[in-house]
């Protein structure tokens, strides 16, 4: 496919990937850091307390900031590009494939950013979806939460970094967020 070819020759899976990862971080730090305050502040004892504020944070920032402002900005940045090329060549671009790729592109670029923004929190918050089902208490879907979002971490820092040293960076990040939200929930109550 000519698009896909173009995708790769233009960076786009490159910014795809890198939007993915750190909108994948900054979402399951999000996430710990709900989830953990709200245990510790509260010891809620339903499950629905945790989904609704997680997933209130997960889908404004995966949709709104993952998703649409990814798509604004990358469709803008490609727009200026097809404008700097027709100022070079003193011609218009608008028919060629370059010119139609460059939606494409920027959706291409969003929906990889909003599969790490709200994609990776939701597998995170299972054991809540669960908790309906399965005879497992808040306190265990909460400790379940947080070590699904710290694999995630860990995986996340192997597809970026390709390393075990990259994947325990991400790692103490999500232990960072659990201890500073378990310390400002224990200072609330």
């Amino acid at each position: 496919m000519k698009l896909l070819k173009l995708a790769r020759q233009l960076g786009a899976e490159e910014i795809a990937k890198r939007l993915f990862v750190t909108n994948g971080v900054d979402s399951l730090l999000s996430t710990i850091g709900v989830v953990t305050g709200t245990y510790v502040a509260s010891h809620h004892s339903d499950p629905r307390v945790y989904l609704g504020a997680s997933l209130g944070g997960a889908l404004s920032l995966g949709l709104l900031s993952g998703f649409l402002g990814v798509y604004l900005t990358e469709r803008s940045e490609r727009k200026e590009e097809l404008e700097e090329m027709e100022k070079k060549i003193l011609g218009d671009l608008s028919k060629s494939l370059y010119a139609r790729a460059t939606d494409y592109l920027a959706l291409y670029v969003a929906l990889w950013s909003v599969l790490g923004s709200l994609g990776l929190p939701l597998i995170a918050l299972t054991p809540f979806f669960l908790s309906y089902v399965l005879s497992i208490s808040s306190s265990e879907a909460v400790y379940a939460s947080i070590l699904i979002a710290y694999a995630e971490l860990l995986a996340l820092g192997f597809y970026s970094g390709k390393s075990l040293r990259t994947a325990l960076s991400y790692l103490a990040l999500g232990l960072a967020a659990t201890l500073i939200a378990y310390t400002l929930g224990d200072l609330l109550i």
